[in-house]
């Protein structure tokens, strides 16, 4: 899982990759979230819990707790109940599950990895945006002037 991990977080441009599942939509990002996290609480199950993770699995549920209400509010009061519930997937539940990944399967050690492969990943995104910029690709730069690079591509 160590391994594993800083390529997700590398992954990440991949949520530009939509498509539906049963009528609803996803990402190919969230896909390898939820994935990891199967693999992840499964591989757990048989390990015996220590105090700290214990204690860290209580502060966790306050924050969580928390977060919750203020999600369940925002989506009761949306008046477009499918946004409300996309956004709350991807902008809360995601979160909350890379954090928890990270928390739990990781080391302080391993975070500068992690952060290398995230800025790897961020240096790629950018080289392409310029790349397109420079060979003057339509779908590199938004009427505006501003770059788009892979994210013109959706």
């Amino acid at each position: 899982m160590k391994k594993w991990l800083p390529i997700l977080v590398a992954l990440a441009p991949t949520y530009l990759i939509r498509f539906t599942i049963v009528g609803i939509p996803t990402t190919l990002f969230e896909l390898l979230i939820y994935g990891t996290v199967v693999v992840a609480v499964h591989r757990d199950l048989g390990k015996q819990q220590t105090a700290n993770s214990k204690q860290l699995l209580q502060q966790w549920l306050i924050g969580v707790g928390l977060v919750g209400v203020g999600a369940i509010v925002g989506i009761l009061v949306s008046t477009d109940l499918r946004t409300a519930l996309g956004e709350a997937k991807a902008f809360i539940i995601d979160p909350l599950l890379i954090a928890w990944l990270i928390s739990s399967q990781l080391d302080t050690d391993d975070l500068l990895n992690l952060l290398g492969w995230y800025l790897a990943s961020a240096a790629v995104v950018s080289l392409v945006s310029l790349g397109g910029w420079l060979a003057n690709a339509s779908w590199a730069v938004a009427g505006d002037g501003r770059l788009l690079g892979l994210y013109g591509l959706e």
